[in-house]
């Protein structure tokens, strides 16, 4: 792959005529009206950093600007394509699968949510479109990856036409007027295996890396949903505490507001006040979470009665559409609208909503959703991109201190911005909403979809922020999950979650229910090495600690086999088992095992936690015996068994004198904790 392959176009007008001017990446062009600098520095083997950069000679308004190279795409090849925003889909395909546009029955509800409305789509076999990074996974594994640093001045959507072998970087800045210069696109662009090629990326970005560590925690959504109240929450609020579980933030979602948009005014339910909620999880011990949707207002809200000049308006008169809920208006009045940014009242509005909730009620969280409502349009000849970045900047900088969880968001302009993003759809109490796969809907709700996009989204969790993959379920009421179905839900949200919530009411859990959610606790920073699948089957290998990991995951609803690598494996419901075996999964069934380490005194199984040994802390070995104690917030007892050299018979473990066995030809002591 040379850099010079890649060539652009930029359409224009100046005094509303027409010019385009093209040019090769790495060499400079000009003409009467535009200057482009175009920069490429190799930053490693076949890896590249590419900044383009339009300098105005005469004001021009941007009409196209593309940049598109040959590839030559294969069969067992797959194109990794990340949504628009949170909630839409986000998986690799094969090169003959295809990218459905949006039904018309459903066009006028729920157009706004992605993309649908400014790219056009194909609809053929081969063609993808995604937004700010993408690559295509070879068939020996080697990874073309396009990446964006930034995308401060307009979305980049990158395209691969499969059928015509071609790539095309494509950014969104239709309308812009350039008078001075335009940062067009800085690229890294890089053909190496995957972890090579992050790393590329995340090393020639300019974010800053979380200042958050895996957090846990309880969200009112997926059980109570806009119904609820003082006395439920502080109900839920009492069995986390009676049962001493070490969750990190306590959530109230939506629910608690007189109307969406009138965030400083608490409904009836709420007698005493959103610092009063606040005080009593703080009381307990839990940080204090709250959910606002900052740039949308209802119909039936003060803002939308009294205040129309905050709206976002397409001609200085008609408001914005950026959504429909029929629970927040009924069917009559169920659409709600956009603030505009650019307001200077709703910027000041806005800034005392913060400083209210973030400082006299005392919430230490904001939850913040439906923020691509924002920059649902170009406007002040800017970007959409453009608007989102500056957005993303402003609630950054009156949240301060306080976490942030980004929702319903583009995830380029997010990256540093948020503390907590989610990176996937909402999930729903049952696998898959059949209405939102029939109307193609790309950000509809689904279980299985949630579950894929926090597969494909791994890559960011950690670099940029730490991954919200929603909530997991457990429990029996208010839930059509399958047994298996929640489980897997369970394991994928613990494994590529940086924030892991649930919404089940705790106080409800039977006893063996309890027993597995305590097992997920301490709640520790993965590493995932590699994710493959095969027709819905996923292959994971990641490691927690010194400790070596396989997930196997079967998404589909029929059994799967899977077959271990060589070695020797521990799983937690079944024991210890051998290498280059199969293993059957029965439907949306997961397995996870656990690779027994060659070398002595380390953790070789445990019945404790969900990922084995991912509670053992310090392992001390002195002469004739070892002293192995668990992390903090270890919620189980369970037996953990630790590899030791082949010429023990007998050791003191924690004070006991134990003698060691071997299973599978692996010699071990077990430590009853």
């Amino acid at each position: 792959m040379g850099i010079d392959d890649f060539k652009g176009k930029l359409v224009y007008t100046v005094n509303g005529q027409k010019a385009e001017l093209v040019f090769t990446a790495g060499e400079p062009a000009k003409n009467a009206d535009v200057e482009i600098t175009s920069i490429a520095d190799n930053i490693g083997k076949d890896a590249y950093r590419l900044k383009v950069k339009l300098k105005a000679l005469k004001p021009f308004e941007i009409k196209e600007l593309t940049l598109q190279t040959d590839v030559r795409y294969k069969n067992g090849e797959k194109v990794f394509v990340n949504g628009f925003q949170s909630w839409t889909e986000t998986k690799e395909y094969m090169l003959d699968e295809k990218i459905e546009k949006l039904s018309k029955l459903v066009w006028a509800m729920m157009s706004y949510y992605g993309d649908y409305t400014f790219y056009p789509y194909t609809e053929e076999p081969g063609y993808f479109h995604g937004f700010t990074y993408s690559y295509l996974r070879k068939v020996n594994k080697e990874f073309f990856f396009v990446g964006s640093l930034n995308e401060n001045s307009g979305y980049t959507i990158i395209e691969h036409k499969t059928p015509e072998n071609l790539l095309c970087i494509r950014k969104d800045c239709a309308t812009v007027l350039v008078k001075t210069e335009y940062d067009a696109f800085d690229l890294i662009i890089a053909e190496a295996e995957e972890r090579q090629v992050f790393d590329y990326y995340y090393q020639n970005g300019n974010w800053p890396k979380p200042r958050v560590k895996p957090t846990t925690g309880w969200t009112s959504w997926y059980y109570h949903y806009t119904d609820i109240s003082e006395k439920i929450v502080l109900d839920n609020l009492k069995a986390f505490k009676q049962k001493g579980i070490p969750i990190d933030i306590f959530q109230i979602d939506d629910g608690f507001q007189n109307a969406v948009g009138d965030w400083l005014n608490a409904n009836e339910k709420f007698p005493n006040g959103m610092k009063a909620i606040a005080d009593a999880v703080h009381d307990d011990g839990y940080k204090a979470g709250l959910w606002l949707a900052p740039f949308i207002c209802e119909y039936k809200s003060d803002i939308f009665k009294n205040n129309p000049g905050w709206l976002l308006t397409y001609d200085e008169e008609t408001p914005v559409k950026v959504g429909f809920n029929p629970n927040w208006g009924g069917i009559s009045h169920g659409s709600y609208y956009a603030l505009d940014f650019y307001n200077p009242n709703v910027k000041e509005y806005l800034k005392k909503v913060f400083n209210t909730v973030l400082n006299d009620w005392g919430f230490d969280m904001v939850k913040l959703d439906f923020l691509f409502a924002a920059a649902i349009i170009p406007q002040h000849n800017k970007s959409r991109g453009q608007v989102m970045s500056e957005v993303m900047r402003f609630l950054n900088e009156v949240c301060g201190d306080k976490l942030i969880l980004g929702c319903g968001v583009p995830l380029g302009p997010s990256f540093g911005q948020v503390d907590y993003c989610r990176i996937g759809c909402d999930m729903g109490l049952g696998w898959e909403l059949k209405s939102g796969k029939m109307a193609n809907m790309r950000e509809s709700i689904s279980t299985v979809s949630s579950i894929k996009d926090s597969i494909h989204r791994r890559h960011l969790n950690r670099n940029v922020f730490l991954n919200d993959p929603d909530v997991f379920i457990l429990r029996k009421k208010k839930n059509k999950l399958k047994d298996n179905q929640k489980h897997t839900l369970f394991l994928i949200n613990h494994l590529f979650g940086g924030l892991v919530f649930t919404s089940d009411n705790i106080s409800e859990y039977d006893e063996e229910t309890l027993d597995l959610y305590i097992a997920a606790f301490p709640h520790r920073d993965k590493t995932v090495h590699s994710a493959y699948s095969n027709d819905d089957l996923y292959e994971i290998e990641f490691s927690i600690g010194n400790s070596k990991y396989i997930l196997f995951t079967n998404l589909s609803g029929k059994k799967r086999l899977a077959k271990l690598p060589g070695g020797k494996y521990y799983y937690r419901e079944l024991g210890f088992i051998t290498g280059h075996s199969n293993t059957e999964l029965e439907s949306y069934q997961s397995r996870c095992f656990l690779q027994v380490p060659e070398e002595p005194y380390q953790v070789a199984g445990s019945s404790i936690h969900i990922f084995p040994g991912s509670e053992v802390g310090d392992i001390l070995v002195e002469e004739g015996k070892i002293d192995v104690s668990l992390l903090p917030n270890t919620m189980r007892n369970g037996t953990i068994y630790i590899t030791v050299p082949d010429d023990v018979r007998r050791l003191t473990v924690n004070g006991k004198e134990r003698p060691t066995e071997v299973i599978y030809g692996v010699k071990l002591i077990k430590v009853e904790v």
